[in-house]
């Protein structure tokens, strides 16, 4: 993968590799470019959000972002959690759940949210 500037296509596959840990910076790269292009680059979808949740750490707290972004879910979009007075969702059934339940509704997964507006 390229450092410096990583396709979509490279990031997707490095978030859903197993063995992560052979170059920690290559997945925090790949996590942190989905999570900044979720809202530009129609390819970067909810699964891209999902596969980060299996990761520990930053890299799920980047999937759970590019899920905010581009769900909407609580009006978090950019925003720091907290500031509603929820918690941000890193647990990958929760979101699951969530999906299930926003899909059952007929609504579509991936709906970008403006990065500069009001939440």
């Amino acid at each position: 993968m390229n450092d410096h500037n990583p396709s979509i296509a490279e990031c997707k596959s490095v978030v859903r590799e197993a063995n992560w840990t052979e170059n920690q910076f290559e997945l925090l790269l790949a996590a942190n470019t989905l999570m900044e292009n979720c809202e530009t680059d129609p390819t970067v979808c909810t699964d891209d959000g999902l596969a980060c949740l299996d990761h520990p750490g930053v890299v799920a707290e980047m999937g759970a972002r590019i899920l905010y972004l581009l769900t909407r879910r609580d009006g978090l979009g950019w925003q720091c959690a907290g500031y509603n007075d929820l918690p941000l969702h890193v647990d990958k059934q929760n979101w699951l759940d969530y999906l299930s339940c926003r899909n059952a509704g007929g609504e579509p997964s991936d709906t970008p949210q403006p990065r500069n507006g009001a939440f």
